[in-house]
């Protein structure tokens, strides 16, 4: 699997949703499963694929060998994490 392109790009998540998201993953009344799924509905993506939190910025590598692309998304504090010295 040979990686050419990488893009990154900050989702653009409505004030109101955000607000929503964050009050929902901080309730200690709602299971795990239906804070990720509440995640996956309002993001139209997955969770933070480091923490399962919510999305801020969405990483495309394009895959020269099969012609696929993939797709993670990643929350800021995972983000600054995972990419501080780079794109890698």
């Amino acid at each position: 699997m040979t990686s050419n392109e990488v893009t990154i790009k900050k989702l653009n998540i409505p004030n109101d949703v955000l607000e929503a998201l964050e009050k929902i993953v901080s309730s200690e009344c709602l299971m795990y499963k239906s804070k990720q799924d509440t995640i996956r509905r309002l993001t139209e993506g997955s969770p933070c694929c480091m923490c399962r939190g919510i999305p801020s910025h969405e990483v495309k590598y394009e895959v020269q060998d099969d012609s696929t692309t993939r797709i993670e998304r990643y929350c800021d504090n995972c983000m600054k994490k995972r990419y501080r010295n780079g794109v890698k």
